[in-house]
């Protein structure tokens, strides 16, 4: 009875000290799990890139960073504006986004960035809030043999202004027919007699025409600017974050060629000899503040567009709404 007794008990000490390894082993498995942090990052395609997914560069980006950061993960996420700013609306955002001046409210959730430099239109209130990490510009594109412009097609989104990229170069307005960017594109192919005002995203379209052309970069203006914003209020994820725009700063240094777009980092501009290269060694003058909201850019560009209004007019008001980049 006594030996039975005894190992009745052994089972049952046996048993508890099972149960309670795997209690902890179940703790610890918990406690590993709740230290991956999950950064989400909006992406927004609100100007033209020059070639491939801006999305997929981010990915890119982020996986090499995860290799560095033990316990980050990052996702990418496709949004368009709108769907954003309703996200807004309901107090839904992601801990960071990418995207381009006429996203209406982001300014008002933007955490401050260390970096104290009003970069390409990124500050306001005297602080930093977005981040250019890629940057297009605007080019004069007219056929070679054309003698006389007949029509101007001018390549156009809700959120950018070319028609300033025209007034400061010093163009002629005459002739303009403002279009979305393939309907200039288009346009400009079927009409022998016509220039096109387009993006670096022209180039890599027209890369691969037969045709002998003229092409200028204006290089007074560009809107074509793509922002990082830290947006969460999490104190860890707001460092994490910051270490992230950091990385993709650096980052974008090497490769954001890969995109058919520049650096800001002008020193970074020399690792592709395709349509961008246009653009290398030169120096953008001015911009747009990042904050702008479509509403206002469409004001502007309806005044700026108008032929009733007088040009010294239109260069006043002009230079109150863009910003010198120095």
């Amino acid at each position: 009875m006594k030996k039975l007794l005894s190992a009745l008990l052994l089972i049952f000490w046996i048993s508890a000290v099972c149960i309670a390894l795997m209690l902890v082993f179940k703790k610890e498995g918990e406690s590993d799990e709740r230290k991956i942090i999950l950064l989400e990052i909006w992406q927004l395609d609100m100007v033209e890139g020059g070639k491939g997914s801006r999305k997929q560069y981010l990915l890119n980006i982020a996986k090499e960073f995860e290799k560095k950061e033990d316990g980050i993960l990052l996702s990418v996420v496709n949004q368009s504006a709108l769907s954003a700013e309703e996200n807004f609306a309901k107090g839904v955002y992601p801990d960071m986004i990418s995207y381009s001046q006429g996203l209406s409210g982001v300014s008002a959730l933007c955490q401050p960035i260390e970096e104290n430099k009003n970069i390409y239109g990124g500050s306001y209130k005297n602080q930093t809030l977005a981040l250019p990490w890629a940057i297009g510009g605007y080019v004069y594109v007219k056929r070679a043999a054309t003698t006389c412009v007949k029509n101007q097609y001018l390549s156009k989104t809700p959120y950018t202004l070319p028609i300033i990229a025209m007034i400061l170069e010093g163009l002629d307005l005459t002739g303009i027919v403002q279009l979305e960017q393939e309907n200039a594109y288009y346009a400009f192919l079927n009409d022998s007699d016509s220039a096109l005002i387009g993006t670096q995203r022209d180039l890599y379209r027209l890369q691969n025409k037969d045709m002998n052309l003229d092409i200028t970069p204006l290089i007074s203006y560009t809107d074509i600017v793509q922002y990082i914003s830290i947006l969460t209020r999490d104190e860890k994820r707001l460092m994490l974050c910051k270490k992230f725009l950091s990385f993709l700063s650096d980052s974008s240094r090497k490769d954001v060629c890969l995109l058919g777009m520049l650096s800001p980092r002008k020193d970074a501009n020399i690792g592709d000899n395709g349509p961008i290269a246009l653009f290398y060694e030169k120096n953008f003058k001015y911009t747009l503040p990042f904050f702008y909201s479509k509403d206002y850019i469409n004001t502007i560009n309806d005044y700026l567009i108008d032929e009733k209004i007088q040009s010294d007019k239109k260069m006043k008001y002009l230079k109150s709404a863009v910003i010198c980049l120095k």
